[in-house]
């Protein structure tokens, strides 16, 4: 069984709006969590934010919530930080009076949150808040609901790997009196992992360096479905010896960027020396309308103990095209390397909000180099396109995790080529989408998912001294579906293999030539 790419737990950040990635003067506006929310577009999310009815909701909650009615949220929200820990009211907000350390939050729509520490500051309160897990929250619960996605109040997020809570010190707070503006939150407290810095642009595109790479994502709403563009390249000067000092257009390999691209072209150019370049586009039809895919969920919680947490993902279909390059310039003769997990920290995320409860919808990306390139002027190249659909279910109860589900995907290569002195090869691996399902705003937690990964590879001989030299390359479409591992309500026992489960395989390999003695 092939093992999945993984996302970290995510945290959803702070807040501005921008228009939709895309070229379209018709397309909704989204709310954008890359740089700080502050009051007006909490209120303009609040008010404008839709409830997703209910089959079933009966919930006992624990005596420490305190709530946050939707009015009383946009009358007295002043801001969130980036990470979705620190919340800050205006002094005159009557949830103050109840709030108090190992208290729960609750703001309709936005969060469920254990209380850490309550600060006033001159005009302001600072609540700071560690995640808390369902079932300290709600005593018991019986929680029913299947429903279509709907992007309307879609907005983008970002996120970053969570570390465990310890218990704040001063440093998280601002010690300056405030008149009558409100102060500045840092992006995360110390007691997280440090926010990924991501940068939109006035293109609408949004920019940042996930590991040893640079990025470009954008998503656009295009009529029914959601249009997504992913472009990556090494970063130069990375202390791997690239020393970027000058670039070559990929039109000299063969390669066109896409007119119908939604992010500036970060895949157009690449560095002279050490080369890699990634493009993955695409969309996800049937985000809407009649043929919408749907995510179902069921949460059962008796005493404080969750009995059943249960999601279904219905109809999940689109296609991605994928593209990539790798080479070598003239001043290294080899460069090998395994580049871990990247975690590409913007998202696309749907709000379903369940009688105030802020569950979410979260749609992403991840990819994985593996590479050896031997001999100067070595360069690699694929392009390939999958059709992909599926469905999913994962369910939690008894102690134990279970995982269902069924799969389609074409994989289909496209161009091709392979020039190395010496044996040469790669992996490529996409992990887009990743739907995940779970719970918070600026906070969430992914409690499960479906994805679909493309993986391109090529191996290719040594063309000193083979008699014959071969090129094998290989485009592959698998869909895996799973419990997020790091979601704090679920006890997970068992080996971590069985968190997820994949419901579809499909490789294409064409080799060249195509003889007994290249059949490797």
């Amino acid at each position: 069984m092939r093992t999945p790419l993984r996302l970290s737990a995510l945290a959803i950040t702070t807040a501005l709006w921008l228009t939709a990635c895309s070229h379209s003067s018709t397309q909704p506006t989204l709310l954008s969590t890359s740089n700080g929310i502050k009051a007006a577009q909490i209120q303009s999310y609040l008010r404008d934010a839709e409830e997703t009815p209910a089959t079933k909701f009966a919930v006992k909650w624990h005596p420490d919530v305190v709530a946050v009615s939707r009015d009383a949220a946009i009358k007295s929200l002043v801001a969130i930080n980036r990470s979705g820990s620190d919340f800050l009211f205006a002094n005159n907000a009557p949830v103050l009076a109840q709030l108090s350390t190992h208290k729960i939050l609750f703001i309709w729509g936005i969060a469920i949150r254990r209380v850490v520490s309550v600060q006033r500051q001159g005009d302001y309160t600072l609540v700071h808040t560690q995640a808390v897990p369902l079932n300290e929250a709600m005593t018991d619960a019986d929680i029913q609901f299947n429903t279509p996605l709907n992007f309307k109040h879609a907005y983008i997020g970002t996120h970053a790997v969570p570390k465990p809570v310890t218990n704040p010190t001063s440093s998280l707070f601002i010690n300056a009196a405030y008149a009558d503006a409100p102060p500045e939150l840092p992006a995360n407290s110390d007691d997280e992992a440090d926010m990924p810095p991501v940068d939109p642009t006035p293109s609408n595109t949004y920019t940042g360096k996930a590991g040893d790479f640079d990025y470009e994502v954008a998503y656009a709403i295009n009529g029914d479905k959601l249009n997504f563009d992913l472009e990556v390249r090494k970063s130069a000067n990375d202390g791997a010896g690239d020393t970027g000092k000058a670039t070559a257009d990929s039109g000299e390999l063969e390669v066109v960027n896409s007119v119908a691209s939604l992010s500036k072209g970060l895949f157009s150019k690449g560095y002279d020396d050490i080369d890699i370049r990634l493009k993955a586009n695409g969309h996800l039809a049937g985000i809407s309308g009649n043929d919408a895919m749907k995510i179902g969920s069921k949460i059962n919680i008796v005493d404080s103990k969750i009995q059943l947490l249960n999601t279904d993902f219905k109809d999940l279909s689109g296609m991605v095209s994928l593209n990539a390059i790798a080479r070598l310039g003239n001043e290294h003769g080899t460069f090998h390397h395994n580049f871990k997990v990247m975690d590409v920290p913007v998202t696309f995320n749907i709000p379903i909000i369940i009688n105030g409860v802020p569950f979410v919808a979260q749609i992403g990306f991840n990819f994985l180099v593996q590479i050896g390139l031997n001999g100067k002027h070595a360069a690699l190249h694929t392009s390939g396109t999958v059709n992909f659909s599926g469905n999913g279910e994962t369910s939690f109860s008894n102690g134990q995790i279970s995982n269902s589900g069924d799969g389609s995907g074409d994989p289909e290569l496209e161009d091709k080529s392979a020039m190395s002195p010496g044996v040469s090869g790669w992996v490529v691996s996409v992990q887009v989408p990743k739907v995940g399902f779970g719970i918070g705003f600026t906070n969430a937690n992914i409690m499960s998912y479906i994805d679909h990964v493309s993986v391109a590879s090529i191996t290719n001989t040594a063309a000193i001294g083979s008699i014959v030299q071969c090129a094998r390359y290989t485009l592959s479409s698998t869909a895996h579906v799973g419990a997020a591992t790091n979601f704090s309500p679920l006890p997970f026992v068992g080996p971590k293999e069985l968190f997820s489960k994949e419901i579809f395989s499909k490789e294409q390999v064409i080799t060249i030539p195509n003889t007994k003695a290249c059949q490797l």
